[in-house]
């Protein structure tokens, strides 16, 4: 039955039925109170049946509960479609309610002893795992990095390729650039405004950046910082002994948000216009890049 059929039928109620339910009920406004009751009833029914035919969503998820929680990381052994690699990813957990990851699992993607992970159901990319544990309980993951040993390394590409399946610019719908907030006083506030929110959307562009990233050299998380700040300098650079501040760190940091062609988002990157490299939170750094591509960089964000 219809949502509004029912709440229809509420006002349909005869007052003869209601007090013959109710007899006990003298006052002037007791027919409107127990229709009150009735109503009320309806509507929880309603909202349990809406929760039913509309079950939760990934969006409604992390719309709603995308915070990283204190229970750590977990590790699991990712592969290509081809099955040529391997590489073990750490992916952090996400504040979510198991209850409500039910109808989200879909096939599985692996297991060893003790845990099962499973793909996001409609998902194809492996940005969100969601894992069973051993008491059948569930909870949603979201892929860090790729765990390397020292002086081992991956490229960015490899993360696009076989975390989020994107082979080509093609999968790439738009870039979007926003400020690095290095400094949220007044004065910084006013800076991030000045820089704002941009997205990009043409097509040269996009495979401008996508040949750049593609070979950009990672080192994974809790590594060495390689990048010199002071490498690249613009007009909004600090001549006091090249001492970085956090005006440079807006004007020079775009944080960059990547939407694919599945809906899928990326949001991690961060490029440094004064490094010429890109980082992530996590200590997660890559080699800085060559000059050429930085300034392409640089003129696609417009940067100057």
């Amino acid at each position: 039955m219809k949502n509004k059929h029912l709440l229809n039928l509420i006002g349909e109620i005869d007052d003869r039925h209601i007090e013959e339910a109710a007899p006990v009920a003298k006052k002037k406004h007791s027919s409107l109170w127990v229709k009150g009751i009735v109503a009320a009833c309806i509507c929880i029914l309603v909202g349990h049946t809406y929760s039913y035919l509309n079950p939760t969503s990934l969006d409604s998820i992390l719309n709603n509960n995308f915070t990283r929680v204190d229970m750590g990381y977990a590790t699991t052994h990712v592969t290509t479609s081809t099955m040529q690699e391997d590489y073990k990813a750490e992916y952090g957990r996400v504040s979510a309610a198991g209850y409500r990851l039910k109808s989200l699992v879909g096939e599985e993607y692996t297991h060893n002893d003790s845990v099962k992970w499973y793909r996001v159901k409609g998902y194809e990319n492996i940005k969100y795992l969601i894992q069973e544990d051993a008491y059948g309980d569930f909870s949603l993951w979201c892929f860090e990095s790729f765990v390397v040993s020292e002086g081992e390394t991956y490229t960015y590409g490899d993360i696009l390729r076989i975390i989020y399946n994107v082979d080509s610019a093609e999968d790439i719908v738009s870039i979007t650039t926003s400020p690095f907030k290095a400094n949220n006083s007044d004065e910084g506030k006013a800076m991030q405004a000045e820089v704002g929110t941009h997205t990009y959307t043409d097509r040269e562009d996009i495979l401008a950046f996508y040949n750049i990233v593609k070979k950009v050299i990672c080192y994974g998380a809790d590594a060495e910082n390689p990048a010199d700040n002071t490498r690249f300098t613009y007009s909004f650079s600090v001549q006091d002994g090249h001492k970085l501040v956090a005006k440079d760190g807006i004007y020079g940091t775009r944080c960059i948000s990547i939407e694919f062609t599945d809906g899928t988002v990326l949001d991690s990157w961060k490029y440094s216009a004064l490094s010429g490299s890109f980082f992530e939170y996590g200590s997660i750094f890559t080699e800085p890049l060559d000059e050429e591509d930085v300034y392409i960089l640089n003129d696609i964000f417009g940067i100057k």
